[in-house]
């Protein structure tokens, strides 16, 4: 893509929307020098500033100089407010500047501002207030309920909530949100043993042993050359080394029937 813009390029070679291109290409390939070359020919020629300052902030960004990075983004930002890649890329240049609340803002307006959110917006915000210890844990379970609630059951924010629920020792809560990914799932053997480990580390031994046993239970049911794949039969060993595990504990507490 970049020899074609530049062939076109020795065609017209003031043409601000080429430069404007070819520097968004140099940009996603790392060629940071070369895309910033270009931005400034693109603005030379005529190229519309605005766009400009975003691709200015997000390079400067990924050469990790978040402070002229933010001078842009600010800016662009200002003639954009509702931009939703603006606000996520502003989030990121905090989260170089290690400000935190201000990347959880931006990421929030980058939430509330997108008519089709990104999964990853949630996972992203999720992350940056779980930093901030328990409190931030459950801003950051809110936040995911709330993605949840808007994106219906997207997997990969049931996953983030799961983990964080784990986090804040919320072991029933994640257990049913558990229930509710093994439900609707056509392949239930590595979530019923996730069940099995979660039950296991809050000793609830008896449940731990009937959450490993029907994983096996599905494992079995697959057709042979699906059981032995190598990871399905890696996770067989484990349920079972949990299983034996399991009998030990149960047998010392005299509740081995």
């Amino acid at each position: 893509m970049i020899l074609a813009v530049t062939e076109e390029l020795r065609q017209k070679p003031r043409d601000a929307e080429l430069y404007y291109r070819r520097g968004e290409l140099y940009r996603r390939h790392g060629l940071l020098d070369l895309a910033w070359a270009d931005l400034e020919a693109s603005q030379r020629y005529g190229s519309n500033r605005v766009m400009l300052d975003l691709s200015r902030g997000l390079l400067l960004s990924e050469a990790k100089w978040p402070v002229s990075a933010k001078t842009y983004l600010d800016r662009f930002l200002a003639s954009e407010p509702k931009h939703v890649p603006g606000h996520a890329a502003r989030a990121r240049v905090f989260l170089q500047l290690t400000n935190q609340e201000a990347a959880v803002k931006d990421l929030t307006s980058a939430i509330l501002y997108s008519e089709d959110p990104q999964p990853e917006l949630y996972v992203e915000r999720a992350q940056v207030q779980g930093e901030a210890g328990p409190s931030g844990l459950r801003d950051a379970l809110r936040g995911l309920e709330e993605g949840l609630k808007r994106m219906g059951s997207v997997i990969t924010l049931e996953l983030h909530a799961l983990d964080l629920e784990l986090r804040l020792t919320q072991t029933n809560a994640a257990l049913a949100r558990l229930d509710k990914i093994v439900a609707q799932s056509p392949r239930k053997e590595a979530w019923c043993a996730k069940k099995g480990d979660i039950l296991q580390n809050a000793g609830r031994w008896v449940e731990a042993r009937a959450a490993f046993a029907e994983a096996l239970r599905h494992l079995e049911k697959l057709p042979a050359s699906r059981r032995n794949v190598p990871a399905l039969q890696e996770l067989a060993t484990r349920i079972r080394t949990a299983q034996a595990e399991i009998e030990t504990r149960l047998k010392a507490l005299g509740r081995n029937p």
